[in-house]
């Protein structure tokens, strides 16, 4: 007896990246689901994720009803090329990826993301900034940002009495092999 194999498309696959993003943004504005679902979600692993397993995944399963499990993820372009080796074998590692702009627009160039029907998500266009919206040239949405992380600029002021004062100050002769940054 030959059992059956559940294969996903790459489309399929790649559709859900900004689905569960929307989902955890406008989690109050979704009805709850009919039918109990669940989404594979690719999170940054560690601490992040452990975050999210945590605080953000329930709030989002009681109120739509989609059980939630996180997968792991590595960051950058590491998981981008997972998700292209794994579209090819038809095998989806996540049916949703958080992913930093840089991957995210190499993914997009290679046309890796699943375009998203925008009728079914109403309030991202109403409520999200333009910046979180990720579109196809041809217009097509394929992505919509859920979270956001800032980088700050702090110094010892006991190493230098006089702080920098600006982003381009990382620069400045004076702070050479003195100074690090996040990359």
């Amino acid at each position: 007896m030959k059992h059956k194999t559940n294969t996903v498309s790459r489309r399929t696959f790649l559709a859900g990246s900004a689905t569960l993003a929307a989902g955890a943004a406008f989690g109050p504005f979704i009805r709850t689901a009919k039918a109990a679902r669940s989404v594979k979600v690719g999170a940054y692993g560690g601490y992040f994720k452990d975050s999210f397993d945590k605080h953000i995944f329930p709030d989002f399963t009681d109120a739509t009803g989609i059980t939630v499990e996180s997968v792991a993820e590595p960051t950058g372009e590491t998981w981008v090329v997972q998700l292209r080796n794994a579209a090819k074998a038809g095998m989806a590692p996540a049916d949703v990826s958080m992913i930093s702009g840089t991957p995210r627009l190499r993914a997009e160039a290679e046309g890796l993301w699943m375009p998203l029907d925008e009728d079914k998500m109403p309030n991202v266009t109403k409520h999200m900034s333009d910046a979180f919206i990720h579109r196809y040239p041809d217009g097509r949405l394929y992505g919509v940002g859920a979270v956001s992380w800032f980088i700050t600029l702090c110094s010892n002021t006991e190493a230098y009495a006089e702080a920098p004062t600006s982003w381009a100050d990382m620069w400045d002769p004076k702070y050479k092999d003195s100074l690090g940054l996040l990359a």
